[in-house]
């Protein structure tokens, strides 16, 4: 006869014990190096959305990182740094902040995987120091800060007993996940600096999406912003540079659809209805070439948003979005126009006039 499972088998696991226990289920194989620096990151999108304009990001070591914000908008209440920094659904909801476009955090999950972990918080002229050792805490201080500009420290260890022995951050992988953050940060500076080699890297962009796709080649993009009444808001940057193949990079936050190919397909699947003439569904020849031509030279960034409060997804980019801006922009540019049209095969005067208003 088999096992017999009954109440007594059932453990409750308490504050931070389920993401020890279970980490692959919130952030995927703890083998895969690339999560280390997903840890880190969540503690940066945390001091973003509480208002800091300047980060300062330091790897000390293979598994210890130091994370501060400048101009960061953390009470110094000893119970609310617990709360948003211990609480498995706390991220946003709790912080009661999120800045556009940048994804919701769990702060919580870096504390739990961490071996020790720290936050300071200066501001409301108090300084608060909270620790943590595996999740459960540890201790907490506070000190007479009159006069001190505010700011938010985090400095952790990541735990070697749930990432194995030679675990190490890999400073590429970390500057891509922050550059992408400055992006979608508008504004926000961030500073990484790697004290194991002494290299350091600065992140910043004032003009978003479209210093993305500036640093690929197009000088002056076509910028698109749709918002919805609840919140929900998309963006776009585009245009050609070269003759290469498309590049599009595409980001979602919030609860709608988080697939960046879906983003990017749409993008082109817009760009061709808008561009490209009629034809019949399924039709084969010459013309089932054209998406491909129309895409060459193409560099693209687009982000959409759906905060928790909006009533339904933000929609991707569609060509009755897409043309309105996209008429006006490539009519100004009749040298830009006249290459698309030589790569679908059609006349500068044909393509003119389907993207002039009727």
């Amino acid at each position: 006869m088999g096992a017999t499972y009954d109440s007594r088998d059932i453990v409750v696991l308490e504050g931070l014990d389920p993401i020890r226990k279970r980490p692959g289920m919130y952030v995927g194989d703890v083998r895969d190096p690339r999560v280390l620096s997903r840890c880190v990151v969540e503690s940066v999108r945390t001091l973003i959305h509480v208002g800091a304009s300047r980060l300062i990001v330091t790897i000390e070591d293979d598994v210890t990182f130091e994370i501060v914000g400048e101009d960061a908008l953390l009470s110094t209440e000893t119970r609310l740094v617990e709360a948003v920094f211990a609480s498995m659904s706390c991220g946003c909801q709790c912080i009661h902040t999120r800045r556009p476009m940048v994804a919701e955090c769990n702060p919580a999950l870096t504390n739990a995987l961490s071996a020790s972990f720290e936050v300071d918080v200066v501001g409301e002229g108090a300084r608060t120091r909270v620790r943590w050792r595996q999740g459960r805490l540890d201790g907490s201080e506070i000190f007479d800060a009159t006069g001190a500009p505010p700011v938010a420290r985090v400095r952790g260890v990541l735990d070697r007993q749930i990432f194995g022995e030679h675990a190490a951050l890999v400073t590429h992988e970390l500057d891509a996940l922050l550059d992408d953050l400055a992006v979608l940060a508008t504004g926000v500076r961030i500073h990484r600096r790697d004290a194991r080699d002494g290299s350091t890297r600065e992140y910043h962009a004032p003009g978003g999406l479209a210093d993305r796709v500036a640093t690929r080649g197009v000088r002056d993009p076509l910028r698109l912003r749709v918002e919805q009444e609840d919140g929900g808001v998309l963006e776009l940057a585009l245009g050609w540079a070269g003759d290469g193949p498309a590049h599009v990079d595409a980001w979602s936050a919030g609860w709608g659809d988080d697939s960046s190919a879906v983003l990017g397909e749409a993008l082109l699947a817009a760009l061709a209805e808008a561009l490209l003439p009629p034809r019949i569904p399924f039709e084969r020849g010459p013309h089932a070439a054209l998406s491909a031509n129309l895409a060459r030279g193409l560099v693209a960034a687009i982000a959409v948003d759906t905060p928790a409060r909006a009533k339904s997804p933000v929609g991707p980019p569609t060509a009755e979005t897409l043309k309105p801006a996209l008429g006006p922009y490539l009519l100004a540019r009749p040298a830009l126009l006249a290459e698309i049209a030589q790569q679908i095969g059609e006349t500068p005067d044909a393509l003119c006039a389907r993207l002039s208003p009727s």
